[in-house]
């Protein structure tokens, strides 16, 4: 795993453990499969895992997850966003 990744997966998880109990429900929405994979093993409530992702993401692509993003956070009663 990359640094990159490591770094959001180690903040989501200290995220996650620190929240899960001040905030319901704590929901996930990942793009890529990486942080899934891990998070699927930890009894984390996954709404939805984008994972075809080309190396050349053009603006429909983005624009569309922006989308299904929108439409999960008006439609869950949370709080904060990252």
């Amino acid at each position: 795993m990359g640094a990159f990744n490591g770094n959001i997966i180690k903040f989501a998880d200290r995220y996650y453990k620190e929240n899960k109990t001040n905030i319901k429900p704590l929901i996930f929405l990942f793009v890529a499969a990486k942080a899934n994979d891990y998070f699927k093993k930890r009894n984390v409530t996954i709404v939805e895992t984008i994972t075809n992702l080309a190396n050349d993401i053009k603006y429909s692509m983005a624009s569309a997850v922006a989308e299904k993003i929108m439409m999960i956070l008006l439609k869950a009663p949370t709080t904060k966003s990252f």
